[in-house]
């Protein structure tokens, strides 16, 4: 029934309980918000989801969803929230087309199983506000190309496999006011730069020398 609804624009059904895969067809409908979160929904993200290029809020987490994400996202060019997080076994690489979604606003991918290095094409998402990255298997360096995302406010990489040191770039994210890197393999540095952003929240391993941290270091 929902299908034969073209004038539907948003479509909830978060917290109902609701079980089984998301069908291709959720693609026939030419929506702008998307929310599927807080419910049962398993099997693979529908690469089709990469057509309704109307989509400004797309939210699937809190669900038991599996696999890739799709590299047909990176076609949603008008979303401005894309929220996967807490679905547990998501996994393989961050497709390096999500740099095409340049109207994004909040990425949150924590608590998945999301591998491989974090792609400097994340340094493309200009308008990105909120970037969750937490308990993944993120592995490899920083990019320094995150650096370029100066309306940031919110960026978390605890709990991976990062390595390496934070770049200086960072001290250019002027609006930068919650950072949190801890439980990697980290060393180095935090650079002054990023202290004179003086952000309310600062938190790293304890291998990694700070004197502006704001909480202790996370062994």
């Amino acid at each position: 029934v929902i299908y034969d609804m073209p004038s539907l624009k948003v479509l909830g059904l978060s917290f109902l309980n609701l079980r089984g895969e998301i069908g291709a067809d959720i693609s026939n409908l030419d929506l702008t918000d998307l929310f599927l979160n807080n419910n049962m929904f398993e099997g693979e993200i529908p690469a089709a989801i990469g057509t309704m290029t109307n989509l400004v809020r797309l939210h699937m987490d809190d669900n038991s969803l599996e696999g890739t994400i799709p590299t047909e996202l990176g076609d949603l060019v008008n979303l401005k929230e894309l929220k996967l997080h807490d679905n547990l076994d998501i996994t393989g690489p961050l497709p390096t087309e999500l740099g095409r979604l340049t109207s994004l606003e909040s990425l949150t991918l924590k608590n998945n199983r999301i591998d491989g290095q974090l792609p400097t094409e994340l340094g493309e998402l200009a308008n990105l506000v909120v970037l969750s990255l937490y308990e993944n298997s993120f592995e490899g360096p920083i990019p320094s190309e995150i650096g370029l995302l100066d309306k940031l406010e919110v960026l978390w990489l605890s709990e991976n496999e990062l390595n390496g040191i934070i770049p200086t770039e960072f001290g250019n994210m002027a609006s930068l006011d919650n950072f949190e890197v801890y439980n990697n393999e980290l060393s180095g540095d935090v650079p002054d730069s990023v202290c004179a952003l003086n952000p309310d929240v600062l938190i790293v391993d304890c291998e990694v020398t700070c004197s502006c941290c704001t909480s202790d270091c996370v062994q």
